[in-house]
């Protein structure tokens, strides 16, 4: 991603997709659950492709382990 898009990215309804591909809410919403649940979700675009990093804390990963 460019910086000036990843700027953008997460904002509700930016979208660098064609009209009607895309509502722009995917990153929105992850980060809203993501935050939601005490952690972060970050973009990294080091130069070819962009990576999602999403950090949750210790507590929140062990209430969720399925046994």
């Amino acid at each position: 991603m460019p910086p000036d898009v990843l700027a953008r990215a997460g904002e509700p309804f930016f979208t660098t997709k064609a009209a009607g591909s895309g509502t722009g809410l995917g990153l929105y919403v992850a980060r809203g659950s993501v935050e939601q649940l005490g952690g972060r979700l970050r973009l990294a675009s080091p130069g070819s492709g962009t990576t999602a990093i999403i950090d949750l804390p210790r507590d929140v990963i062990a209430s969720r382990e399925v046994t």
